[in-house]
């Protein structure tokens, strides 16, 4: 079975993302939904995956991928992170997070 994390602050966005992957048997899934709280389940549990919203509050993501490298159980485990197209060279600079799956969101105006 893979394990994931979402970390997604909206209550609609977490239905959404929850309902799409419930459809597979395959998912273990939990949510967060905020920086702190990512980091609480991190620290207990270890994952294959953890989906990131670029504007999760109370810690950044470039914090929270450092967080969850640093510990054991979640050195090697994937990010997907997504958010606005214009954050996508800030992903692909920070380093740490690799392997990792950019995935451009689409704006209100979009």
């Amino acid at each position: 079975m893979v394990s994931l994390l979402i970390v997604e602050p909206d209550l609609a966005q977490q239905q959404e993302v929850c309902g799409i992957l419930n459809k597979h048997q395959d998912y273990e899934i939990e949510v967060a939904r905020d920086g702190e709280s990512a980091v609480s389940f991190i620290k207990h549990h270890r994952y294959d995956a953890i989906v990131v919203n670029c504007d999760t509050p109370l810690l950044d993501r470039f914090n929270l991928t450092s967080i969850a490298r640093s510990s054991r159980k979640n050195r090697h485990t994937s990010f997907v992170l997504h958010g606005p197209p214009h954050l996508s060279r800030q992903f692909e600079r920070f380093a740490s997070i690799d392997p990792s799956i950019l995935i451009p969101s689409r704006g209100p105006s979009d």
